[in-house]
């Protein structure tokens, strides 16, 4: 695995090169084997790459109808709520190109119980794989999983400390944010699913996390409790910030990077 790191000098400049990545990617993917596979981050960071998604200059080269899009995360909410994922992503890209609804794989946080809509939700992906190869057993196989990161390290609704972060068995599952979160019943794949992806991307804006991000990269006991620093990926990982030249922009492989 290669881990690549790039910083800008905006979210503007972020989004666009996430963006030329996304298609690249994707456009690859439909080439080799007919269909693409996306996981889709919530808050506000990826925002700007979702609207660029919908512009003319990528909706045009985006292969929509072979695009299969899914969610890393949601709050148990219905569709409509202005807390949800699933609308933040559908305001912002989604109703704006050709993809088919049937290729839209959202999940159904408005299910009364976390666990019943988890498990919805591990049918629905299965369901997908099952019918792209018969010999499917589990784990999914994504193409690519886009990523955020909170200010206590967490990433989709992997919490420091989550019992969840344990679970080898399941690839979605429920979960819980801190008290302070505003909507703490929660439902997210599963750490184990998550790095059994092709290729992952962070999304990270705003200065106030670059030592977040330091601690992470470097490794070592501090880095521990946070779960993203347990994100890892068959091919690539990907981190594009906004932090500007002060913070370095590099590319480096995993294998040399400090505490691996």
């Amino acid at each position: 695995m290669k881990m690549m790191v790039q910083h800008f000098l905006s979210s503007e400049m972020m989004a666009v090169n996430a963006a030329d990545y996304l298609v690249e990617t994707a456009r690859d993917c439909v080439g080799r084997k007919g269909y693409f596979t996306l996981v889709l981050s919530g808050g506000s960071t990826p925002r700007p790459l979702y609207e660029l998604l919908a512009s003319s200059g990528y909706a045009e080269i985006m292969p929509w109808s072979e695009t299969h899009l899914f969610w890393g995360d949601e709050r148990c909410v219905p569709p409509d709520h202005p807390m949800s994922n699933f609308r933040m992503a559908n305001d912002a890209f989604i109703r704006h190109v050709p993809v088919p609804d049937e290729n839209v794989h959202r999940i159904r946080g408005e299910l009364g119980l976390p666990r019943e809509a988890a498990a919805d939700y591990e049918r629905e992906i299965d369901d997908f794989f099952s019918s792209c190869d018969e010999d499917y057993s589990g784990p999914p196989l994504f193409d690519l999983i886009l990523l955020g990161l909170g200010s206590d390290g967490h990433t989709a609704s992997l919490f420091p400390g989550s019992p969840v972060l344990l679970l080898t068995n399941h690839t979605v599952t429920a979960a819980e944010a801190p008290e302070s979160a505003p909507v703490r019943h929660r439902i997210t794949m599963t750490l184990q699913t998550i790095c059994n992806a092709e290729r992952i991307v962070f999304l990270v804006s705003g200065s106030s996390k670059k030592r977040l991000v330091r601690s992470i990269h470097a490794g070592g006991g501090d880095a521990a409790a946070y779960p993203a620093a347990m994100i890892r990926a068959r091919s690539d990982l990907v981190w594009f910030t906004d932090f500007g030249v002060d913070a370095g922009g590099v590319i480096l492989d995993w294998r040399e990077m400090p505490g691996e």
